[in-house]
């Protein structure tokens, strides 16, 4: 086929098919470290649930102590109460 009788068409098939006769060009790889797996999660034990509904001073107050100490609420007022079924108990 002559370059006057090659319609478009032909014309991007050639251009593609010329990128097949150019040399390889060398794949460049790297190698990433990989963090360890994160840790299986130990089972919860078993919960009872409550709702509570604190006064707005109380709730700002337990939410102050919850950024002081790093613990969750809920290991928060987990630990009040133990202590205070405790004393009780005591008493």
């Amino acid at each position: 086929m002559s370059k006057k009788d090659q319609t478009p068409l032909d014309a991007g098939k050639d251009a593609f098919l010329k990128k097949f006769s150019e040399p390889a060009k060398p794949i460049l790889t790297q190698v990433v470290p990989v963090e360890p797996a994160k840790p299986a999660k130990t089972p919860l034990k078993e919960l009872d649930h409550f709702n509570l509904y604190t006064d707005k001073t109380t709730g700002k107050k337990l939410r102050l102590l919850k950024v002081e100490t790093g613990l969750s609420v809920q290991d928060l007022l987990t630990e009040a109460v133990t202590d205070l079924l405790a004393k009780y108990k005591q008493g």
